[in-house]
This record gives structure tokens, sequence and C-alpha cells, in this order.
């Protein structure tokens, strides 16, 4: 409201009708007084008042959808390169793929028959299964090892026991033709042998060899990933970037190369870096590039207590008055000299040169009074006016009443600017003179007659159309509000108001000028009382509010952001793929391996009981064929 007033006030000095500087006129009175609402607009700015204001509007600002518009553009932008890494990943990905170039073509052929092992997406499905969550089907290759390596160990076992104990039947032993004695052999070896290396055995060592080589080409292959993935730094991704067809020189490049080196790879595995830290905005293209922290904390958090500060130092200071400030006083006590009087015809205006004044120079008495003001008795000027203080202005009646010397008044006007008819026997100068007194005079009424000065005010808020003047406004104290509550505010619910232009004439003018200072008294004393009554609880009330739902929860995140988890994620990705995952596939393919070396040897084991098995019991098919 104070502010507002002041600049209808300036506005009017401003817009002064442009007839007063066609007629050669000055508004002294605007030129001596505008500089002086200047310095009134000064000290508003810098009075508690202005502080509390500022810190209102700086809240709002950074609750504004704006601002976090703004705050979310920032961070999207600024986040671009951890948007892009999943591409940057599948790049990577794709290069680790060349670099096992010879394998791929070897890898593919045997993924399409064992796909359940090799392919990435179903680790989690193998490990349900090996855990005994996933679907009977799915297990159909481990229990065909499970089984045949089961039903070998078995007939082996049978086989062996069977020939160390019952090779023969026991049962009656046969002679042949001579008379010789031979035992009997049992069938039952032989089947059991020839069961367990050639119905069997075979596929067992087959299928564990075959399995084996799968494992190895697999193990080669993550190994060579995991030569990659231990030594992945800065350096390994400029080398292979150009190959990625990736631009590291670049602001997203610059980041995701600072990410790598702060959060995935840092020189100390136990730091864990703030990630607003890192991550770097411009407010325009040429704006110097500033951390997330500084655009969140900075230019948030800071501006926010800033704001409080100033305003703290202002309430403690003690110097909490704007009403009685020397500036404002003094600016009220030039208002109070009416500016009908200091609208002067101007000095420069050549009028002894120009043809329709001149000949009124020649008469001392005309020449002395014809730098006069539009005002009709002459004034004292206020001594606070600048360059003007207490000189004696000359009014329009002082020369009308020279200029009555030379001829009769004409009585048609009611104020003091008559022109007169001049005396024809006077001498031609006193004729001339007059003539020309007349024109001025005539100057004088045309100007006295203006109705286009500006006399603005403000729209009602109730009604959006009637007028509304702070000159109106009033205060009283509310016990229940605890404040002063005022009336004829002219403000909207909004905090806004809205002028309405309006114009007067003279005498409508000077009432105008003369009453705003009662008009910046009362906005002055309205701020004052407001200040008195609630700057110390805005200063707290709403710096702890500002505090505990503003400034903390961002800097709770300024500081929460962290990346570490990267670090420590990606070590124990490489542990556990690389010194966990291909150790582990290593030995369990180690373990085929051996068990495809003790199939082999059962193979050769039960081969030899088989041979000896079936050549004893075609010996007695033949001894009993001969007797």
């Amino acid at each position: 409201l104070t502010s507002q007033t002041l600049t209808l006030l300036q506005d009017t000095f401003n817009n002064m009708p442009p007839e007063i500087a066609a007629k050669k006129h000055r508004c002294r009175f605007c030129e001596e007084v505008s500089p002086i609402v200047g310095e009134a607009a000064v000290a508003l700015s810098s009075s508690v008042g202005s502080a509390l204001d500022g810190t209102r509007r700086e809240v709002d600002a950074q609750l504004s959808p704006e601002a976090s518009m703004e705050l979310q553009k920032a961070l999207s932008e600024a986040a671009k390169p951890l948007k892009l890494s999943p591409e940057a990943s599948m790049q990577l990905q794709k290069a680790l793929s060349e670099a096992a170039k010879p394998l791929n073509d070897l890898k593919k052929d045997v993924r399409s028959t064992f796909s359940v092992f090799t392919n990435p997406d179903n680790v989690l499905e193998i490990r349900g299964q090996l855990d005994g969550d996933g679907p009977q089907t799915a297990k159909f290759p481990l229990v065909i090892i499970l089984l045949l390596s089961l039903i070998v160990a078995l007939l082996t076992i049978f086989t062996v026991i069977w020939f160390c104990v019952r090779e023969t039947t026991g049962r009656t032993e046969q002679t042949d033709a001579q008379g010789n004695r031979y035992p009997r052999y049992s069938k039952v070896t032989h089947r059991s042998a020839c069961c367990t290396w050639w119905c069997c055995g075979w596929h067992l060592a087959i299928l564990v060899f075959f399995l084996s080589g799968i494992i190895a080409i697999v193990s080669m292959v993550l190994s060579s990933t995991c030569l990659i993935l231990v030594d992945f730094d800065e350096p390994m991704l400029r080398s292979i970037a150009p190959a990625l067809g990736m631009d590291l020189n670049g602001a997203g490049g610059e980041q995701l190369v600072s990410i790598i080196n702060q959060c995935f790879v840092p020189s100390d595995p136990a730091s864990n870096p703030a990630l607003l830290d890192i991550l770097t905005t411009r407010d325009n293209a040429s704006a110097p590039k500033i951390t997330m922290r500084q655009k969140i904390v900075g230019q948030v958090t800071d501006q926010l207590d800033s704001q409080f500060e100033a305003l703290d130092t202002k309430l403690q200071s003690g110097s909490q008055s704007i009403a009685k400030s020397e500036g404002i006083v003094s600016l009220i006590r030039m208002l109070a000299t009416p500016v009908d009087m200091l609208i002067i015809a101007d000095p420069d205006g050549a009028w002894e040169s120009d043809a329709d004044y001149r000949d009124l120079f020649t008469q001392p008495s005309l020449r002395d009074a014809f730098f006069s003001s539009v005002r009709c008795p002459d004034g004292v000027v206020g001594p606070q006016v600048p360059k003007l203080g207490n000189q004696t202005i000359l009014g329009v009646a002082n020369f009308a009443s020279k200029l009555a010397a030379y001829g009769t008044p004409v009585p048609t006007r009611p104020d003091c600017a008559k022109t007169v008819v001049c005396t024809p026997a006077a001498g031609a100068a006193e004729v001339a003179a007059c003539r020309s007194g007349n024109k001025y005079v005539t100057l004088k009424q045309e100007l006295r007659d203006l109705t286009n000065f500006p006399c603005n005010v403000f729209l009602d808020p109730a009604d959006n159309v009637s007028d509304c003047d702070p000159l109106s406004m009033t205060g009283t104290f509310s016990p229940a509000a605890n404040r002063t509550v005022y009336t004829s505010t002219c403000m909207y619910p909004d905090g806004t108001m809205r002028r309405k232009n309006k114009t007067c004439d003279l005498a409508g003018f000077v009432t105008y000028l003369t009453n705003f200072g009662e008009r910046i008294n009362k906005t002055m004393t309205r701020l004052d009382t407001t200040v008195a009554e609630v700057g110390w609880g805005i200063s707290v009330g709403l710096k702890s509010l500002v505090q505990t739902n503003i400034v903390a929860p961002i800097e709770t995140i300024a500081s929460g952001v962290t990346c570490g988890f990267m670090g420590r994620y990606y070590r124990e990705l490489v542990d556990g793929l690389c010194f966990q995952g291909v150790v582990g596939l290593t030995g369990i393919g180690q373990s085929y391996v051996a068990c495809g070396v003790i199939a082999l040897f059962v193979l050769v084991l039960m081969y030899g009981v088989w041979r000896r098995a079936i050549d004893n019991v075609n010996e007695n098919a033949k001894l009993q064929a001969s007797v």
C-alpha cells in the first residue's frame, strides 16, 4: 500500500498536462519534489516494512509452482547422465561382446540349445528351480544326470558284488565228455555289467562331458567380461568411448565421468559422496556451471536466510518508524505547499523576443510582475522545498492589478485572471503593452482552466468500480485479532492494488496534492503499526515454518542423496559375478569333468567284468551242448 501510494504520487508528477510546457510554463513543484519522492521510496525500501515484504515475497517465490518447475527442470537436466546410463550399459555390453567375439558364435549355438543355463533372463528362474520353487519340467536335465549317476552307481555296486560273490550259480557242477567237472556261471553278472556300461554309462559320460564343455565356454566369456569390470575406470572408459560412439567432452559426458570416478570406482571405497555435489547445471548457455547443491541450497535456502537476516537486523536496530523518518517528514511538509504556486512562467521561455509579449516588457510595472505563477495570490514557498524555499512567488492577481492601470478590467471571469479594455487615449507604447498584457493574462486563464490534471486514485475492491482513496483509511485495534484492523485499504485479497485514472481541474489538483501528505502519513503510520504488531511474529514464526518445511527438507535432500551405494553394489556385482560366480561355475564344470572321468573308469571296469562273465557263460553253453 505504501509503495503504491508513493508510485501514484511519482506518476502524477510525470504525467502533468502537456499544455503547461506548450505555454512556456514549468511545474517547479514537480521538478523539486519528484526527487524527494524517490528518496522516500529508497527510505521505504530500507525499512523494516520493506524487509517484511521482501521476506514474504521471497517465501512466496520459493513456494511458487514456477520455482518448483524450475527446480525440477534443473534436476532433470543435471540427471541426464543417470538417465542415459542404461544406454551406456548396453553400449558397454556390446563392447564386451565384441571383446569375446571369437567365442560368440559358439556361445550362441550353445545358448539356443541350453538357454536355461546361458540366458541372463533365466537366472532367477534357475535359482528358484535349484531352491525347489520352480516347475518340475525345468529340472529335467539335472534329474537325468542324477538318475543316470544313481543307476550307474547301483548297477556297478551290484555287478561287482554279484561278480565277487555269485559269479557261479552254486548248483551242481557240470561234467564234460571226458569226465571233467566245471562250475555253472550265472548270467546275471554279464547282463548287469552290460546294462551298466552300454545302456547307462555311455549316456552319463557323454552328457557330463558335454555339459562341462558348455560350462567351460560360459566361464571363458564371463572371465573376459570380468577382466573389464575389475579394471573399469575413467581411462578405460575414455579408451573405449570412441568405439561406443560416446562423447565424453560434453556436459553429459563430464557428469558421467564424474559419477563413475566418485560413485562407481572411487579412490576411497568407504566414501559416500553427495550426488548433488556431482551433478551440475547452468541457468543459461552463457552462465557458469554450478552444482545442484549450489542451485538448491545456494539459490533457495541462502536467499531465504538472507531475507530473514536482513529483517532481524532491522528489527534489532530499533529504527523501525518510517513515518517519522527525516525524508518522509520532509516530503509531507513539502506537499503542504500549493502546487499552483509553483507552476511558473519559464524564465528561459524567450518571452522578450516573442511578438505576443515583448511589448509589455517596455513597462517596468508589468515587467516586474511578469514571472508569476498560475495561483491568484502571492505566496511564500515552504522552507522544505529545495532551491525555492522561503521565496515569494507572485500570483496572477499581482500582474492583473498592474495591468488594470492600463485600462478597465473585464468583469466576466469570477477569478483573478481578468483582462482589461485598454485605454485608447494612452500612448502607443502603453496600448501595445496593454494588449501584450491581455495576451499574457489570457495564457494564464487557459492554464487555470485546464481540466486534465492527473488526480488518480485506486479501485474499490468491494465493487471494482468505485473510487478508493487511502486518504479515507482508518484503523481500529481488534483485541480478538490482537492487531489493528484497517478499512478502505484499497487492497484486493491477493494483496494487489488497481489504479483508477481520473482527471481534475486546477483547484481539485491543488487539493489532491495538498492532501497527499496525509495519504502518505496514513500509509506510513499503518506500516509502522503493522511492523510493531507483527514484525517479530513474522520474523520468528514464519522463519520457523520456513526452516521446518522448506529449508530443513531441502538441506536433508542435498546432504542425503548420496551415491556411495552405487560403488558398493558395483563391487558386490564384481565380487559375486567374478570372484564367486565364475569360480563356482568353473568348479561345477570341473566336477562334471571328474564325474565323466569316473564314468569312463566305470565303463572300462564294467566292460572287463562283462567280457569275463559273458565268456564264462558262453563256455558253459558250449560244454552243455557237447554233453
